[in-house]
C-alpha cells in the first residue's frame, strides 16, 4: 500500500517574507490630530474655568458691593441715632455714652448676622472702627454736656448766693459759709 508522506518528509513550510521590511502605515497625522483635539479640549476647559472664576468674582464683587452699601447705610443710621439721642439727652447727659454704646452693639450684632461668611472678618473690623468713632463722639458729647451742666449749676448757685448777699449784706458770714459749702 502506498504510504502518504508525513510531516517529516515535507520539510519546512516556505516563508511568506521576502526579507525586505514590511510596509507600515504613516499614523503621525492621526497622532497629531488626536494631540490637537486633546489640546483643544484642554484649552476649552481652561477657558471655562476662567469664565467660571470671572463669574464667581463678579458675583463676589456684587455681594461685597451690596454688603458695603448696607454697611454705609448702617453707619449713617447710627450717626443719626447718636444725634437724635443727643437732642433728647437730659442735662448733663449722665450715662449717655454707655446707653448709646449698648444700643449700637445690639444694632451691630443684628447687622453682622446678615454679613456673608466670607466677608465677616473684614466687617468685624469695620464695625469695630465705626463703634470706636461713634463712642468717641458720644463720650465727647457727654463730657461737654456734663461740663456745661456743672458750669451752669455753679453759676446759678453762686448767683443765688450773690443775690442773697445783695439783699442782706449783714449776713455776709452766713452767705460766705453757704458759698464755700456750695463750692
Amino acid at each position: 500500500m502506498p504510504k502518504l508522506p508525513g510531516v517529516e518528509e515535507l520539510g519546512r513550510a516556505p516563508s511568506g517574507r521576502s526579507g525586505k521590511p514590511i510596509a507600515s502605515y504613516d499614523t503621525a497625522a492621526i497622532g497629531r490630530g488626536v494631540a490637537n483635539l486633546g489640546g483643544g479640549i484642554q484649552s476649552a476647559a481652561q477657558d471655562l474655568s476662567v469664565a467660571a472664576k470671572t463669574q464667581k468674582t463678579t458675583v463676589d464683587k456684587a455681594l461685597a458691593f451690596e454688603t458695603e452699601r448696607r454697611h454705609l447705610e448702617f453707619v449713617a443710621e447710627q450717626e443719626k441715632k447718636l444725634q437724635d439721642l443727643g437732642q433728647k439727652a437730659t442735662p448733663g447727659a449722665f450715662g449717655f455714652t454707655e446707653a448709646y454704646g449698648e444700643e449700637y452693639l445690639n444694632a451691630a450684632r443684628e447687622f453682622y448676622s446678615s454679613v456673608p461668611e466670607e466677608l465677616k472678618p473684614e466687617y468685624d473690623v469695620k464695625l469695630f472702627r465705626a463703634e470706636d468713632g461713634l463712642r468717641g463722639r458720644a463720650n465727647t458729647f457727654e463730657r461737654d454736656q456734663r461740663k456745661n451742666y456743672y458750669s451752669t449749676q455753679v453759676s446759678e448757685g453762686l448767683t443765688s448766693i450773690e443775690d442773697k448777699l445783695y439783699k442782706n449784706p449783714k449776713a455776709f458770714d452766713e452767705n460766705l459759709a453757704e458759698g464755700n459749702k456750695f463750692i
